[in-house]
């Protein structure tokens, strides 16, 4: 049985998340900044600007956006796991890029997640959007309230 979605709540994160978008931007670009100089002086830490990654929410498969604070080898091998979960490995700051060990310290890799609540893949209170491998191990042991329920 799914949980409703109020309307309320739905409008209530829409116009959050856009004042936070909008307050918090010159977080996002001074994240963006760091990147960029990390990209342009150490060519380990060169990728994409964003990471994404398959999460599940009310049911639904969608991709959680961060800002790229592992270095790409990293999310390369990650990429070759079956069931792979970024976050554990940031937990390993030989992982993270120079520029990350800032943006991971302060959580400025989260605010991107601001356009997921934006679109409707998340809500601003909620679980957190687990890794479908995760989700499909929970269902299996039968918990499946990640499946009603919008992730936060």
């Amino acid at each position: 049985m799914d949980v409703p979605y109020p309307p309320a709540k739905r409008l209530f994160d829409l116009t959050v998340a856009a004042f936070l978008l909008v307050l918090l931007s010159p977080i996002v670009l001074l994240a963006a900044l760091a990147l960029a100089l990390d990209m342009l002086f150490v060519p380990g830490d060169r990728g994409p600007w964003l990471y994404r990654e398959r999460r599940i929410s009310r049911g639904r498969e969608f991709d959680v956006l961060k800002l790229r604070v592992l270095r790409e080898d990293v999310i390369v091998a990650l990429g070759a796991e079956e069931g792979a979960y970024a976050r554990l490995r940031e937990r390993d700051l030989g992982n993270l890029t120079r520029a990350g060990r800032v943006i991971k310290r302060v959580y400025a890799d989260e605010l991107p997640q601001l356009v997921n609540v934006l679109r409707g893949d998340l809500s601003l209170v909620g679980p957190r959007p687990w890794p479908v491998a995760m989700v499909r191990e929970q269902v299996e042991q039968g918990y499946d309230y990640r499946l009603h329920v919008t992730a936060g």
